[in-house]
């Protein structure tokens, strides 16, 4: 149930943080639960330079576009 509550805040907060962002490349993120995790997946023309860290017991992911 945990990582469903990430994926969900997840997909809450993305649009605030950068309206349009995820969706400039074409293609809009998916996203799905799996036993003991979840999954989202942003489709891009080509590579793309992120960061993730844990802030606040929390996983923080920066992408450059």
């Amino acid at each position: 149930m945990r990582p469903l509550r990430a994926l969900l805040l997840l997909l809450l907060i993305l649009p605030l943080v950068a309206p349009g962002a995820a969706w400039a490349q074409g293609g809009t993120p998916r996203a799905a639960v799996h036993e003991g995790y979840a999954r989202m997946v942003f489709d891009w023309d080509g590579p793309v330079a992120y960061s993730a860290e844990v802030v606040g017991g929390k996983l923080l992911v920066r992408f450059d576009k």
